[in-house]
């Protein structure tokens, strides 16, 4: 059995032009996808650099076959590879997925945080209110001797 790859070569148009054909087994699913029955082509303008077409390839090329190995995995049940970017996204969707669960009810608040009122909004810690470090805060941050000593 011969292995067949994806070459590129001019048109009769001069321009450049590839084609990777789509595995039988998956046809129907790709098309359904894709918008491709039977083949995917390439074909960059006329005036693209021979280098910056083989580049464009190989890219191409990279993302069929994932397309390809996915759709296949699905088909047998198993997850699907990963490609560097989707890799790099996949933490992104999480969290947006995450997010998204509580955008509507984030539910109470775990603590109440120092110099807050319960509503949220903001209020000057009075002696009665402040907390121990609200106090050394106040104290370090009150004069200008805490400059002197901030100095190196």
């Amino acid at each position: 059995m011969a292995l067949r790859m994806v070459a590129l070569s001019r048109a009769g148009d001069k321009r450049w032009f590839a084609r990777k054909g789509i595995p039988e087994d998956i046809r129907g699913e790709y098309a359904r996808l894709y918008g491709i029955k039977s083949e995917a082509h390439l074909k960059p303008p006329a005036d693209t650099p021979r280098h910056e077409a083989k580049t464009r390839l190989g890219e191409s090329e990279a993302e069929i076959e994932t397309r390809i190995a996915t759709l296949r995995a699905k088909q047998r049940g198993e997850g699907r590879p990963l490609t560097r970017l989707n890799a790099i996204a996949l933490p992104g969707r999480w969290y947006n997925w995450s997010i998204k669960q509580y955008k509507d009810d984030p539910g109470p608040p775990k603590r109440r945080i120092s110099g807050t009122t319960s509503s949220g909004t903001c209020c000057i810690p009075t002696p009665q209110t402040a907390t121990s470090r609200t106090r050394r805060l106040i104290r370090i941050g009150s004069g200008p001797e805490h400059l002197r000593s901030a100095r190196p």
